[in-house]
């Protein structure tokens, strides 16, 4: 069985390597690469549908799949945890509504900070979150990243 799939942010860095991914698999088919100017019906008909756009787009694309029916991987950083809890309770109440997994970080950096961050918490009273890799002085990278850690470490 070939899954078809829609890669919303097809033009961005992890965007042409999911679909130069996709084209090499003998089990995936891209289905529609989407850029900023695509229509987003051009997910329909996509088995499922990955989303490595930006914060300002993700919620809209988001929106459509789980209301299209289409399954959702989000690579897209910066979700709130109360914007993903809206998503979570809508595709809860529908039966037809597309499944959402959240995968906000594919950097193993960021994976591994987190969870050493997550691990240390528990024996401080208080901590400070400093970004510092390279591209800690763009405000749109320090923005997709920093805002999940306090929820996973429970401050």
């Amino acid at each position: 069985m070939t899954i078809r799939v829609a890669v919303a942010g097809a033009t961005g860095k992890m965007g042409r390597l999911a679909i130069e991914l996709i084209e090499a698999s003998d089990d995936l088919e891209l289905h529609a690469a989407l850029d900023s100017r695509s229509n987003l019906d051009e997910m329909l008909g996509a088995d499922v549908a990955l989303d490595v756009t930006h914060p300002a787009a993700s919620a809209a694309i988001v929106e459509f799949a789980t209301g299209a029916g289409i399954p959702i991987v989000v690579g897209t950083s910066g979700w709130s945890s109360d914007r993903i809890a809206e998503i979570a309770r809508f595709v809860r109440g529908h039966d037809d509504a597309g499944a959402v997994l959240f995968i906000p970080n594919f950097s193993i950096g960021s994976v591994l900070g987190t969870a050493f961050s997550a691990l240390a918490a528990r024996f401080f009273d208080s901590i400070e979150i400093v970004d510092s890799h390279p591209g800690a002085h763009n405000p749109d990278v320090a923005a997709r990243v920093v805002p999940i850690l306090p929820n996973l470490i429970g401050a």
